[in-house]
């Protein structure tokens, strides 16, 4: 047995977003979805469901920008 991962990241609110306002992070950037073990393989499954928790949060500025 050895390290295979270190589970480290961002540390994130409930939107996912980060201590700089405006930025989030998804995926495997933001820190503890994982809990005490990390499954292989599961990075991409991780970043298309973030997604839908940082949508509500800047969708109303993304279409307020948009023409």
């Amino acid at each position: 047995p050895a390290v295979h991962y270190t589970m480290g990241g961002l540390w994130v609110d409930y939107d996912l977003q980060t201590t700089v306002p405006g930025l989030f992070a998804i995926g495997e950037a933001n820190f503890s979805d994982h809990g005490a073990n990390r499954l292989g393989a599961s990075a991409l499954m991780q970043g298309l469901a973030d997604g839908y928790f940082v949508l509500p949060a800047t969708i109303n500025d993304y279409l307020a920008r948009t023409p």
